[in-house]
């Protein structure tokens, strides 16, 4: 009788001992190994080294791992998400449109702006800046969204040699260019690359200074057209391109300066 109620017990703690282990105990918590959407994925170690805030095509982590939200973005130099830790993550847009691109330039103390035709290969009907160069020209490229990051910018002519320098700086859903040391009666490509990671973005025009009609070659019909506004202050897009000096003033410095290059097309 002794050894049955031995077995009995032996037997009532091995049960007993079967349902704990089948107990599952579920938390609001995401585990960091394996969690994923078709937006991002929580591999084990996609966190280990990370240097400031965490950022991908897709995702960035913000402001809050574990239950109690930081101040800020989750900055520190190394950290790995471990099971039982959540993660606020924000699903940016990764992959930006272009949608327009203008050339603005300082006429005495407001800007006025030339939109380029940005669907044109180089060696298509390009839009032409007509303005001198000055200090440099100024690029906007506008997209459909914020523009996290971008990594360099690049102006090329059909030959594909690189031309001048262009520096590229974030503004929101801009990202505005500063070209310098561009010749006058020069095709380039502008390309922007790295947008939030992986995104390019390009526009090719023309720099030919006089050819206000963007005809691609300065003649008559330039000089003309800068002749019949001489003493017109600047006060719009339009009337901006036959002040060539960008003065302020459309007046015998500009006319003289689209007499000077009659004739040049661009090549």
């Amino acid at each position: 009788m002794m050894f049955g109620r031995r077995g009995a017990n032996a037997g009532m703690k091995a049960v007993a001992a079967l349902l704990l282990s089948l107990c599952v105990i579920v938390s609001p918590l995401a585990v960091a190994g394996g969690q994923g959407s078709i937006n991002f994925s929580m591999a084990f170690d996609t966190f280990n080294n990370g240097i400031g805030e965490m950022t991908s095509a897709n995702h960035r982590i913000v402001s809050s791992v574990g239950d109690a939200a930081a101040g800020g973005a989750i900055t520190s130099i190394s950290f790995q998400l471990k099971g039982g830790f959540r993660a606020q993550l924000n699903a940016n847009q990764s992959v930006l449109n272009l949608m327009t691109v203008i050339s603005r330039k300082m006429h005495g103390a407001m800007p006025f702006s030339l939109t380029i035709d940005h669907s044109q290969p180089i060696s298509g009907a390009v839009t032409v800046e007509p303005r001198q160069i000055g200090s440099g020209h100024t690029l906007v490229f506008h997209f459909d969204g914020n523009v996290n990051y971008v990594s360099a910018a690049t102006a090329l002519d059909a030959m594909m040699n690189s031309v001048g320098t262009a520096t590229p700086v974030r503004s929101g859903n801009d990202v505005v260019v500063t070209l310098t040391g561009v010749a006058d009666n020069t095709r380039l490509t502008i390309t922007l690359t790295g947008l939030n990671g992986v995104g390019t973005a390009s526009a090719s025009m023309g720099f030919l200074v006089g050819d206000v009609n963007s005809t691609r070659a300065v003649s008559a019909a330039d000089i003309s057209a800068i002749k019949a506004r001489q003493g017109q202050t600047v006060n719009s897009d339009a009337r901006a391109l036959f002040d060539l000096n960008a003065d302020g003033i459309i007046n015998a410095t500009d006319l003289s300066a689209a007499k000077a290059r009659s004739g040049r097309v661009l090549p």
